[in-house]
């Protein structure tokens, strides 16, 4: 059922249309208003809707396309679109992974460091680490790399003095 619903029986004063089949419900006779919850209006009154069916025959049928409609719900597939990103096989994707996480953790070691020759020799397994993964599909995007413009700026520095401008 659906998030908030509320079924209310009563014998129906007047002659009245059944929302499910269409047919009337007869003065006197039992019948339900099931009143659903959909939710909240951007100033913050709720949204109701009523629905009034026959006791019988159509509660059932009204509460069984309910159910359906809220539970079985196609869920959206996040993440990229199959057949698109970078074509490579399963163990070269995995490699390129490992190798993009290495990278990215020897930048971090970059950021915190201000020793000359840690810095050397940071920018050189950088540059190595780089080029194993141009090899394997292509250079990085820099633009994908979720860095400060500080840090940005701070990392280029760092690499000028190991001797590289190479992202």
């Amino acid at each position: 059922m659906s998030v908030a619903c509320r079924i209310v029986t009563a014998i129906r004063r007047a002659d009245g249309p059944c929302n499910e089949c269409g047919e009337d419900i007869l003065q006197g006779t039992v019948y339900s208003t099931v009143v659903v919850r959909l939710g909240k209006t951007k100033g913050g009154k709720q949204i109701w809707r009523s629905v009034k069916v026959h006791l019988n025959r159509c509660l059932a049928s009204w509460v069984i396309v309910d159910y359906t409609r809220f539970s079985i719900r196609k869920k959206d597939k996040g993440g990229r679109p199959e057949g698109t990103g970078i074509q490579l096989s399963d163990p070269d994707k995995k490699e390129r992974r490992y190798l993009t996480r290495t990278r990215a953790r020897l930048m971090r070691l970059l950021l915190e460091t201000d020793d000359v020759d840690r810095i050397k020799m940071l920018v050189g397994r950088i540059t190595a680490t780089s080029e194993r993964i141009t090899a394997l599909g292509g250079s990085l995007n820099p633009n994908l790399m979720r860095r400060s413009q500080e840090a940005q700026n701070i990392i280029s520095a760092k690499l000028k003095v190991g001797g590289t401008v190479a992202w």
